[in-house]
């Protein structure tokens, strides 16, 4: 397996990491409300009706970058597998681009979510790797 193969697996394996990371937070937020959120409703003054549109808007954007960040998994992998097929170019610019997103996005998170953030800067890292990794196989 070359440098390169095997620093795309790191980075797609950190990928899923953070993607797994955010279900189980997903799940968390989902079924059980938070306290701060229940007692900000009850005294925007809003009327119930409102305060369960408020919560199912919640909820929506939550499974949304839920689906979105289990795309973007999906990518990554998509890339891994065919990133030496061709001369992976256009894979190794994606790689690259996603990795400056990827700590670009992260940098003010790690004061909300510091492990989701840490391990979404360490990925940006290692995709930023993939680009200036050579395509050769290495030696043995």
């Amino acid at each position: 397996m070359s440098n390169l193969k095997k620093a795309t697996l790191v980075g797609c394996l950190l990928r899923s990491a953070v993607s797994l990371w955010g279900i189980i937070q997903a799940i968390m937020l989902l079924t059980s409300p938070s306290a701060e959120m229940e007692e900000a409703l009850s005294q925007s003054g809003l009327g119930e009706n409102s305060a369960e549109m408020v919560k199912s808007l919640a909820s929506g954007l939550v499974v949304t970058s839920l689906v979105i960040s289990l795309v973007f998994c999906a990518i990554c992998w998509l890339g891994y597998f065919k990133i030496e097929k061709s001369s992976g170019k256009g894979w190794k610019i994606f790689f690259l681009v996603y990795g400056i997103l990827m700590i670009v996005t992260n940098i003010l998170g790690i004061l909300a979510d510091p492990i989701n953030a840490i391990l979404s800067i360490a990925t940006g890292v290692v995709f930023i790797l993939v680009f200036t990794t050579k395509g050769e196989p290495e030696e043995e």
